[in-house]
């Protein structure tokens, strides 16, 4: 398999080198390489429990959709993402991206049995306008509490149509251009507080 895996990168109508090769069931980054060279496919651990992607080019956004009970996505919050620490981001702001938008909600149109929030991760090459999809899960992403926070409340809206009350969802109410920006916070405590030696 890793023959096979070497033989996709390298060839013309396979993937470029350079890539990403990623856990298929990966979280955080954790196990994602850039692999910059055909030798070092050599030395991945199984390669049948990897995905390979392109390196797309331009600046990675999330977009969070909302997908109502009957299936239609109702509103699009794209989240640049400034800075991220172990996979998750720590530094972002709502951008109000048209494109972005549509192509989010168009995909959340097309997947069978949606309902809640789809996370929609995309590149855009802002001088091409190039749009590269990497990924789409079926949650919440760790960054949703800016979409939250600039008025776009996904949580509330699932619970009043979980309850098939009327949901007042306006699409394009919510906030452009607001920050957020994550810190951690050191906390100093006895060690008898804590509970341990």
């Amino acid at each position: 398999k890793q023959a096979l895996l070497s033989k996709a990168l390298a060839s013309s109508d396979g993937f470029p080198i350079p890539a990403i090769v990623k856990p298929a069931r990966g979280s955080s980054s954790i196990g994602l390489q850039r692999v910059c060279r055909t030798e070092a496919l050599a030395g991945i651990e199984r390669p049948e429990t990897m995905v390979i992607e392109s390196i797309a080019p331009g600046v990675e956004y999330t977009v969070d959709v909302y997908v109502d009970r009957h299936g239609q996505p109702r509103c699009a919050v794209p989240r640049k993402r400034l800075e991220t620490r172990g996979g998750e981001v720590s530094k972002g702001v709502t951008t109000r991206h048209p494109a972005l938008q549509d192509l989010a909600m168009q995909v959340a149109d097309a997947l069978p049995d949606a309902f809640g929030c789809i996370n929609v991760q995309v590149f855009l090459d802002e001088p091409t306008e190039l749009m590269q999809i990497i990924e789409i899960n079926p949650r919440f992403g760790g960054g949703y509490p800016l979409t939250q926070q600039a008025n776009a409340p996904f949580t509330r809206w699932l619970i009043e149509d979980a309850l098939e009350r009327e949901v007042i969802a306006e699409p394009d109410a919510w906030r452009d251009g607001l920050a957020m920006l994550r810190y951690d916070e050191a906390v100093y405590v006895d060690q008898s507080e804590i509970g341990r030696s």
